[in-house]
C-alpha cells in the first residue's frame, strides 16, 4: 500500500450545526447524546457498503524515521490516518515535514499542554531543600496562581518549614497534577526554578506596585481563605517563582519530556482547560458504546477491551485503547471545526460520534464530501 502525503486541510464540515463562539457561548443548549436507532440526518439513505479499517502499518526498529499519512480506501470512509508513534514506516514513507506538520497541527504543543496543566491546578507540591535533613528534598502543599508568563505566585507563612528552607536555598520545584487527571495515567508538570519575595519595584524579581496589587487580587479571588492571612502581614509573604525548566508527563508511557522555558512561558492555556475534565468524565461514563464505534471506524480497532477518553481540547480528543490481547495505544481524533469554548466542543464531539455511527451503520456516503478527519497514532505498546 502506498502512503500518500496529504497537506492539512482547514475546511469545516457541517453535518450538525457547529456552534459559533458568539452564539454557542451564550448558553444555547446543544444536543449531547446520540439517538437510539437510525439518526434523523440519515433517514432513507441506502447502505454504503462495508466499512474498511485503517491500514496495517509496517514498522521498523528505527524510531527516527518519519510518520506516515494515508487516506483510507473505500467509498464510505473519509479519514486521514497518521502514524506518529515511535515505530517507523519502512516503505513508501511520505515527506517527513508534511507528515510531522500534519500530526502537530492537530494536537497542542507540549508547551501548551504543560501550561494548561499548571493553569488548571489551584494547588501543588513545593519541594525545597530541607535544612534539618541536609538538603533532602522536602515536599509541602502550596496554593498558587500564575502571572502572565506562567510564573507561580504563592503566599507562604514565615514560620512554615518551606520558608525556613528558602533561607538556605531558594532553588525549588513545583509539581502540579489536576485532581481530575490523578494517578499514573494522568497529565502532570513540574516547574523548576528559584523562589523570591514578590516585592515592590526595588524587589528581587522587579515587580512594581501595580503588578503586585493585581497578583494579590488574583490570588485572593482564587483562594478566598488567603484574605484572612493578609491581615497578618508580619506572618505571611508573597513569593514568585522564576521558571528555569519545565518537565511534562502526558500519561503513563505516552509523553515524558523537558519543555523549553520559552515554549511554556509564551504558550496560552487551552480555552477548554476548566471544562474538559467534566466533559471527558461524562463521555467515559455515558457513551462507551459510541467511543467503541469511534475505535472501529476511525482507528480500525475491532478488539478493544477498554476505550478511555484521556483528554479533550480545542483541537480534538485523545483516546487510549487497550485490546483484548493487552496491546495499548493512544490516538488523537481531530476536530474539523474551530472550537473556542465548551459549547463548540460539545458540538464537535457530537458530530464525531454521529459520523462514526453513520459510517458503521451504512450511511457513510453522506460524509464523502467532508474534509478527511485526521487521526493520529501517538503511542503503541504490545
Amino acid at each position: 500500500m502506498a502512503f500518500v502525503p496529504c497537506a492539512p486541510s482547514r475546511s469545516v464540515g457541517c453535518r450538525l450545526p457547529a456552534a459559533t463562539p458568539a452564539a454557542a457561548c451564550s448558553g444555547r443548549p446543544l444536543r449531547q447524546s446520540l439517538p437510539v436507532g437510525r439518526p434523523a440526518t440519515a433517514r432513507g439513505r441506502p447502505a454504503a457498503g462495508a466499512l474498511r479499517s485503517p491500514p496495517t502499518m509496517q514498522h521498523a526498529a528505527d524510531s527516527s524515521a518519519a510518520p506516515a499519512t494515508t487516506t483510507l480506501p473505500g467509498a464510505s470512509t473519509t479519514t486521514l490516518w497518521v502514524d506518529a508513534s515511535a515505530a517507523a514506516i519502512t516503505q513508501d514513507s511520505p515527506d517527513a515535514e508534511v507528515a510531522v506538520a500534519l500530526a502537530a497541527e492537530h494536537r497542542l504543543t507540549v508547551g501548551e499542554r504543560a501550561r494548561t496543566v499548571v493553569h488548571v491546578c489551584r494547588t501543588g507540591t513545593l519541594s525545597t531543600s530541607s535544612v534539618k535533613h541536609g538538603g533532602v528534598p522536602f515536599g509541602s502543599h502550596v496554593d498558587y496562581v500564575l502571572d502572565g508568563a506562567g510564573r507561580p505566585v504563592m503566599l507562604l507563612a514565615v514560620d512554615a518549614a518551606h520558608s525556613k528552607n528558602l533561607v538556605e536555598s531558594n532553588m525549588v520545584s513545583l509539581y502540579a497534577q489536576p485532581q481530575e487527571s490523578s494517578g499514573q495515567g494522568g497529565c502532570r508538570a513540574t516547574l523548576v526554578g528559584r523562589l523570591a519575595p514578590l516585592a515592590a519595584a526595588d524587589g528581587v524579581d522587579g515587580a512594581d506596585e501595580e503588578e503586585v496589587a493585581e497578583l494579590v487580587e488574583a490570588y485572593t479571588e482564587r483562594h478566598p481563605h488567603a484574605a484572612k492571612a493578609l491581615t497578618y502581614p508580619d506572618r505571611f509573604n508573597f513569593f514568585r517563582m522564576s521558571v528555569e525548566d519545565v518537565y511534562f508527563v502526558g500519561g503513563f508511557g505516552v509523553t515524558a519530556t523537558w519543555v523549553a522555558v520559552e515554549d511554556y512561558s509564551n504558550a496560552s492555556a487551552d480555552p477548554l482547560a476548566f471544562d474538559a475534565p467534566s466533559m471527558v468524565s461524562t463521555t467515559n461514563k455515558r457513551q462507551q458504546k459510541e467511543l467503541r464505534s469511534m475505535c472501529r471506524v476511525f482507528l480500525g480497532v475491532d478488539d478493544a477491551e477498554t476505550v478511555t477518553m484521556m483528554a479533550l481540547d480545542r483541537l480534538g480528543v485523545d483516546l487510549r485503547v487497550v485490546t483484548t490481547s493487552g496491546a495499548t495505544s493512544e490516538f488523537r481524533v481531530a476536530f474539523r471545526e474551530k472550537v473556542a469554548c465548551r459549547f463548540d466542543a460539545q458540538s464537535a464531539l457530537v458530530k464525531a460520534l454521529q459520523e462514526s455511527w453513520e459510517k458503521e451503520n451504512g450511511f457513510g456516503d453522506a460524509w464523502e464530501e467532508e474534509t478527511p478527519r485526521v487521526v493520529v497514532k501517538y503511542y503503541g505498546r504490545a
